[in-house]
């Protein structure tokens, strides 16, 4: 399930994609399995990839700073987006091939793709990715901790809302409402508060900064010492 470091990084090259008789963009397969939520689509033209080393070292980082049982599995693609605004996503795959939980959910797992670019990656932009990306894996592992539900997630983004004191989450979750979602916020808290990177770039320009709220320094510094000691989230161990 964890594998060596070096082996949960992947270079995508021209090799690694996919063609599909309907799509016009090419593909690749992330994670375990090769289902169809797990095709990421990659333009055809080649780019600049992130620094692979940089990413090493970043997510070497992030997983002392808080680790994960699973640990994400990342994704350094030689091409950009199909969509031009994105740099990158974390997605979470179910893990078939182990047995539900007592609340019959199946046990997920994160992994994260950052997009290459036309020109050079400035290595502050890898930084903040890594870290605001690896902050969504944590989420999906808090989420799942924090309630017995399926739907995990919109239960645990609503609690961090209200710890927070985010407005409401905007009906569309995309360009221009990207700044407001919850789970946005809640990546880029992580990257503060914990990962330490890039502290100057806040990009929620109607949201407080995190060192703003008084009691998330705390939330966070409690999460973290669970993680780091082995407890499972939400134990009440009190921050190291």
């Amino acid at each position: 399930m964890n594998q060596p470091l070096s082996q949960r990084v992947t270079d995508v090259r021209y090799p690694d994609l996919l063609w599909d008789f309907t799509e016009p963009h090419p593909f690749f397969y992330a994670g375990m399995h090769r289902a169809p939520e797990s095709r990421m689509k990659v333009a055809v033209r080649p780019c600049y990839p992130h620094d692979r080393e940089l990413v090493l070292g970043e997510l070497e980082a992030m997983e002392a700073a808080f680790p994960i049982r699973r640990r994400p599995l990342m994704y350094l693609p030689h091409f950009d987006a199909d969509l031009s605004t994105r740099n990158a996503a974390t997605f979470e795959e179910r893990l078939f091939n182990e047995p539900q939980d007592e609340h019959g959910r199946w046990a997920t797992r994160s992994f994260i793709v950052l997009y290459g670019k036309g020109t050079p990656i400035h290595p502050a932009v890898t930084r903040y990715l890594v870290s605001h990306e690896y902050g969504h894996a944590v989420a999906e592992v808090l989420a799942w901790h924090q309630n017995d539900r399926e739907e995990y997630r919109p239960t645990f983004f609503r609690h961090y809302a209200e710890l927070r004191g985010l407005p409401p989450a905007p009906e569309h979750y995309g360009t221009t409402s990207w700044h407001l979602h919850p789970e946005e916020v809640f990546a880029n808290d992580f990257r503060i508060l914990v990962a330490q990177r890039e502290l100057e770039f806040w990009p929620h320009p109607s949201i407080p900064r995190p060192e703003e709220v008084p009691v998330l320094s705390t939330w966070w510094a409690a999460r973290a010492g669970e993680a780091r000691h082995g407890r499972p989230p939400f134990s009440g161990l009190a921050a190291s």
